[in-house]
């Protein structure tokens, strides 16, 4: 999503970028179509496909050209490494890494291969693009180039993720929230790494002691009867919890809700607190990754891991009057517009790609 909305914005035409995804094209895939740019799933479902993909692969590099590749994350750097090594032309190669590194033993076997390979090819690109500070620093900790490095934050679209009362309705509507009731939002894939349990262990804390409170959680594989969240919330609490699964559409759902909850373990630049602040919505977060640089004063931060923590961080916030929640909010937005717009992380990425190739 965060590639569809850079190249939505402007940073490459449609005859100048080929997406080439390593497994299908996904539910993104089809939107990036749309913008009239090739996007060449190689379907590496298993070791057994490498082969073919590597032959697709260099059909597109042959036909295409290219003056430089980007990887996107560390699977995608690995075999952006290889493009440029097939490639004509020897063009400019990139890696992108957008999360951090807390603890290499936390990832799968595989991973930690993909990562060490990806810190030994480090010296050898153009430069390592992070999504934030704190992954520079973990990453360069780990070994990685520290003279290949750069900073480029995720950028947010206000003009796309702003307030708006007709969807406000539309969302509330379809949250069946009462006029009274202050709806707590929470967005991610289902993964023990986005604290989802954490969050609804909060969420029930908070019901002990407010009533007037409906929880919102949009998410792929997000229901309570997942194995992983089963029996958190109790069967008499389920009516203030609304599960709305995996959306495209999240930013109208944000807009039904009154404050914005982010609980993750660990993150790097995590997108959907950015969204929800651009919304409007004051939030609630772990201060992991480049949470508390992107939150600044504009909402509440507590340590990730901790569902009291967080319980008395979404109370603090509820108990604020809905005029000093408002202001929050609108301090939220401004911090994005300043801080995080779009249209500076395409002009990053423009001149970056132009200082390469020239």
């Amino acid at each position: 999503m965060a590639l569809y909305r850079l190249l939505s914005s402007g940073l490459g035409h449609r005859d100048q970028v080929y997406v080439v995804s390593l497994l299908d094209a996904g539910s993104i895939g089809p939107l990036i179509t749309g913008l009239g740019i090739h996007v060449v799933p190689l379907n590496i479902g298993s070791i057994f496909r490498l082969p073919l993909a590597i032959l697709q692969l260099l059909q597109v590099l042959r036909s295409f050209r290219p003056d430089l590749i980007q990887g996107w994350m560390y699977h995608g750097n690995l075999i952006a490494s290889l493009a440029a090594a097939l490639a004509p032309g020897a063009p400019a190669l990139v890696f992108n890494i957008r999360q951090c590194l807390y603890d290499i033993k936390a990832e799968k076997s595989t991973t930690r291969y993909v990562i060490r390979c990806n810190r030994w090819l480090s010296s050898r690109v153009g430069v390592v693009v992070y999504n934030s500070t704190l992954a520079r620093q973990q990453h360069e900790a780990f070994g990685f180039s520290c003279t290949h490095g750069e900073v480029i934050p995720n950028g947010f679209d206000v003009a796309v993720f702003r307030p708006n009362t007709v969807r406000r309705r539309l969302a509330r509507a379809g949250l069946d929230a009462a006029t009274d009731e202050l709806v707590i939002g929470h967005v991610g894939r289902l993964h023990p790494i986005k604290g989802h349990a954490s969050f609804l262990r909060a969420a029930v804390s908070v019901l002990e002691q407010r009533q007037d409170v409906r929880f919102a959680l949009l998410g792929r594989d997000v229901f309570p009867d997942h194995p992983l969240l089963e029996g958190i919330i109790p069967r008499g609490l389920m009516r203030y919890f609304v599960f709305l699964g995996e959306r495209l559409d999240v930013g109208d759902w944000m807009q039904g809700m009154d404050i914005f909850c982010q609980s993750s373990q660990a993150e790097a630049f995590p997108n959907v607190l950015g969204e929800a602040m651009a919304s409007g919505l004051p939030c609630v977060a772990t201060a992991v990754g480049d949470a508390p640089s992107i939150v600044g004063e504009t909402g509440i931060l507590v340590p990730p891991q901790d569902p009291r923590a967080l319980a008395r961080g979404l109370l603090t916030m509820l108990d604020k009057s809905s005029s000093d929640r408002l202001a929050l909010g609108r301090a939220a937005r401004a911090r994005v517009a300043r801080c995080f717009s779009l249209s500076n992380a395409v002009a990053r990425y423009r001149d970056l790609y132009t200082r390469l190739v020239r």
